[in-house]
């Protein structure tokens, strides 16, 4: 990932945890925990950030911060061996999918929904 996008990436997050909704400030917390890790120059940033939301009015907010601090302290890893990430909207580079085509998903659906009707006609007719 080249610096421009890790540098949008991280603006992103930073807009999130100003957020008027909870949940995506609580999500923007735990995102930032994972950031953190896979760009450690912005650790001292990310840091100031999070304890920042240790002072949310949203309880969950708060917690969610807490454990990303522990995570970025190294108090409890993001990443098992073998586990997925737990993280709400940040994945790290090395594990991303890569994009679906979306037309292609529409006709393979649609492919699909033609073959059970086929069947289930040919059903109806031979029985």
């Amino acid at each position: 990932m080249n610096h421009s996008n890790v540098k949008n990436e991280f603006q992103e997050l930073q807009n999130e945890i100003r957020d008027e909704d909870p949940i995506v400030r609580g999500m923007a917390a735990v995102d930032l925990g994972a950031f953190a890790l896979e760009h450690p120059d912005y650790k001292d940033q990310i840091v100031s950030l999070l304890e920042q939301l240790l002072d949310d009015p949203d309880s969950d907010v708060r917690s969610s911060a807490k454990a990303s601090l522990d995570q970025i302290h190294g108090k409890q890893p993001i990443l098992d061996q073998g586990k997925q990430i737990i993280a709400f909207g940040y994945v790290p580079e090395e594990y991303r999918q890569p994009e679906v085509d979306q037309k292609q998903m529409i006709l393979s659906c649609v492919c699909c929904i033609i073959m059970i009707v086929a069947f289930i006609l040919m059903f109806i007719y031979l029985f």
